[in-house]
């Protein structure tokens, strides 16, 4: 339900006592649990020792479940850090023992992984099937965080493609199923809000933009989401822009990144900097405005660069959103 402190103490607690007794499988769960605490919350070194921790006892013990787990925690936290290609890897090998094991419960999940990566990379097509075949894996296996998770990635691709009514229709989807299930919600909570903020704004609508925009905001405040809370600022600084509030717009991007200095994110950071540097270009800083892009295509380049399939690099250095900075 998204107490992650409090779950973090209870697991500090736990797996020293259940590993004393004997009791390696629920032990080793525990392991690969605590190592999604890390990830979630952007603390990348703490979660790659905690997954190869959990990838060696889940191997002594023949836990296809946790093998699978904690390269799927691995594979996130690799993503969330800017390692794009080390993150298919890490999810290609959790999908194959998955798919041998035929393992209902992370089968569901994997495709819209895979798709988020896909989306970051600018390849649309194959973040528009891997998402559509998570729909409908989730529904086989009756996983509606799975299928949640989905949706929200489709309307953040149909926003992306200037198709609002389709994404609103994936919107009210995750909705239904946020009112329906607990699993996990206070997770994929945060982001269906930042897509809500987004609609609003290609709606028009700065006002229930910005309510919305908060509302995720403060949810990434409260379960330390640091990746969302960054993109939660850059999108109020988005809805300053367009209401031509310059100072508060520079205000909103400008603390986003001191987010990101703490706690990195490349696949965010380069869209905060470039907007950043559009703000700079409305103030009239036309240098702050080149230094603030210059720093954006660093940051692109060494995202293409972690991509070992030449052809998926080259989607991602030729797409419209990466191309013209």
């Amino acid at each position: 339900v998204g107490e992650l402190q409090t779950a973090e103490s209870l697991f500090g607690r736990s797996i020293p006592v259940l590993q004393s007794a004997g009791l390696q499988a629920q032990a080793v769960q525990s392991v690969v649990i605590s190592a999604g605490l890390h990830t979630w919350r952007n603390e990348y070194d703490d979660a790659h020792r905690v997954c190869e921790d959990a990838l060696d006892l889940a191997r002594e013990l023949g836990s296809t479940f946790d093998i699978i787990g904690a390269h799927w925690f691995n594979g996130m936290a690799l993503g969330n850090e800017g390692r794009l290609g080390d993150a298919l890897t890490a999810l290609s090998e959790a999908r194959r023992v998955a798919e041998l094991n035929r393992n209902e419960y992370w089968l569901p999940r994997l495709p819209n992984t895979f798709a988020w990566i896909h989306m970051e990379l600018g390849d649309t097509e194959a973040a528009l099937r891997l998402n559509m075949e998570n729909v409908e894996l989730a529904r086989e296996f009756d996983m509606p965080e799975g299928e949640a998770n989905a949706h929200i990635n489709l309307a953040g691709i149909y926003l992306g493609l200037a198709e609002s009514a389709r994404a609103h229709e994936h919107l009210l989807c995750a909705e239904r199923l946020h009112e329906r299930d607990v699993w996990f919600r206070w997770r994929y909570n945060i982001r269906l809000q930042a897509e809500y903020a987004r609609y609003w704004i290609a709606q028009g609508d700065l006002s229930a933009a910005r309510s919305s925009a908060q509302a995720c905001q403060t949810a990434a405040a409260k379960h330390q989401a640091r990746k969302h809370r960054a993109w939660s600022y850059r999108i109020l600084g988005e809805i300053a822009m367009l209401e031509d509030d310059v100072e508060a717009a520079a205000s909103h991007l400008d603390e986003s990144l001191r987010v990101l200095d703490q706690h990195p994110c490349p696949t965010v950071e380069w869209r905060v900097l470039r907007l950043r540097g559009d703000i700079a270009a409305r103030a009239g800083d036309n240098a702050a405005r080149d230094g603030f892009r210059k720093r954006a295509r660093s940051v692109v380049n060494r995202l293409a660069e972690s991509v070992t399939d030449g052809d998926l690099r080259k989607r991602f250095l030729t797409s419209k959103t990466v191309s013209d900075l």
